[in-house]
């Protein structure tokens, strides 16, 4: 093996296994961008009219599944758990070191396929659909 090749080697295993786009995924709860249909911030899960909205848009499209950051309030992150049970979507809690109170990601709606979705934060969403 050569020296250059040992080094590489030596380098990442020290600094451990480069990540695919790192920060996208930890603005997104772990979820690569490509993949989600539908975010909410901290602030927008506050929102009754949005959690409505969300509501909508789960049943519409069917066969994701929901992450929830814990870094929501208890009382508003139980609503969507809620909502999650009673649709029977698959959601998980997740502990990110991303926290940027209630502007940050609060919660994904995201498939385990590509879905390039346009536009996937709620509140540009419901725009649309007002219009």
């Amino acid at each position: 093996m050569p020296i250059k090749d040992v080094n590489d080697y030596l380098q990442q295993n020290i600094r451990g296994k480069p990540e695919l786009l790192s920060g996208e995924k930890k603005e997104y709860l772990g979820i690569f961008r490509e993949r989600i249909f539908l975010v909410m911030t901290g602030k927008d899960m506050q929102n009754k009219v949005y959690q409505m909205f969300l509501k909508q848009q789960l049943k519409d499209k069917p066969g994701g599944k929901i992450k929830i950051s814990v870094h929501i309030d208890s009382p508003v992150r139980m609503a969507y758990i809620l909502i999650a049970q009673d649709l029977n979507i698959p959601f998980t809690v997740v502990d990110t070191d991303h926290k940027n109170g209630a502007a940050s990601i609060g919660l994904v709606y995201h498939f385990d396929t590509v879905v390039d979705e346009p536009v996937i934060n709620i509140d540009k969403k419901y725009q649309q659909m007002k219009k």
